[in-house]
């Protein structure tokens, strides 16, 4: 009878040990996001008063995450889903005014050709984007 017992008891810590080790190995550990889906980030700079600026943030399929506005500025800023500056078949993804409040935007919008940042002449907002 002791045997039985023993056994009953040995079998229940085993497997309380072998399921913890299997759901500590399944738990994600970031939060919701995957480790090989982590979101990159840019930033913008000011421009000069007579410069506008392209920026290429990704040439190749990308997803648009957020944009997230910490100071406002007096040109607008444009997202773009393009390979290249000159790239004929862009489509815009996001456009802010002069007005746009500060805060995050989020997207998660699919960008196939990549991503554009159009930086107009006197921007001094600062704006980071979120990507991956």
């Amino acid at each position: 009878m002791n045997n039985k017992k023993f056994l009953m008891v040995a079998v229940g810590v085993f497997v309380l040990i072998v399921g913890y080790l299997l759901s500590s190995g399944s738990v994600n550990k970031l939060g919701s996001v995957n480790r090989s889906n982590e979101y990159r980030a840019t930033s913008t700079v000011p421009t000069g008063a007579s410069v506008n600026k392209s920026t290429l943030v990704s040439n190749s399929s990308a997803v648009f995450g957020s944009v997230t506005i910490s100071s406002t500025t007096n040109a607008t800023f444009v997202v773009k889903n393009a390979s290249s500056t000159s790239d004929v078949s862009s489509t815009t993804l996001a456009t802010f005014a002069a007005s746009s409040a500060n805060g995050t935007y989020t997207f998660d919008a699919v960008a196939e050709r990549g991503l554009i940042l159009e930086i107009p002449a006197g921007f001094a907002g600062s704006y980071t984007i979120t990507y991956r």
